[in-house]
């Protein structure tokens, strides 16, 4: 009767984990901008208001901080350019056991998201649900804009993206 009357305090972990997270990684250079432009062309069609994100950010080669801005959050999707000699525009999703097996040569980062995500599991700092979309790039170069084959990949990681959010919300 006493529970009743008086519930057991609130801890502060039910506090810090709440909301879902898109995060496009990225640098200035050519087709690496994908996880920016990705990010650019969510906000243009509402991606946040339509599926409730709490964040919905482009990151500049974040390395480590990427732990930071993934804390508190209970679901995560990030996007980023990858090599790993697929045609340009080739979109892969990997999770769970497949972000442990990521490679630095899998990243235009170099040691970045790979070593962060790495270094995020054996920290216990990831999201319990962490989903990764790399999409197929063949260089990052000096040019101002993405390639036509990596334009033209963003409709389709959108598509996907917008399923992941939607297999979230189930969860």
């Amino acid at each position: 009767m006493y529970f009743l009357r008086h519930p057991l305090p609130q801890t502060d972990c039910a506090a810090h984990m709440s909301g879902i997270g898109v995060f496009g990684v990225g640098s200035p250079f050519g087709d690496d901008r994908i996880g920016w432009e990705a990010i650019r062309a969510a906000q243009e069609l509402g991606f946040a208001q339509r599926h409730g994100l709490q964040r919905l950010e482009a990151c500049d080669r974040p390395g480590t901080h990427l732990l930071a801005l993934l804390q508190g959050l209970d679901s995560a999707i990030v996007i980023d350019a990858m090599h790993s000699g697929a045609p340009p525009g080739t979109l892969r999703r990997l999770d769970g056991a497949e972000l442990g097996g990521l490679h630095a040569t899998n990243s235009t980062h170099g040691f970045g998201l790979a070593y962060t995500l790495s270094l995020g599991k054996m920290l216990a700092a990831l999201p319990p649900r962490l989903v990764l979309y790399g999409v197929e790039i063949s260089a990052a170069s000096p040019q101002d804009g993405l390639s036509d084959a990596v334009a033209q990949a963003i409709p389709q990681l959108l598509q996907a993206i917008a399923r992941e959010l939607g297999e979230v919300y189930i969860m």
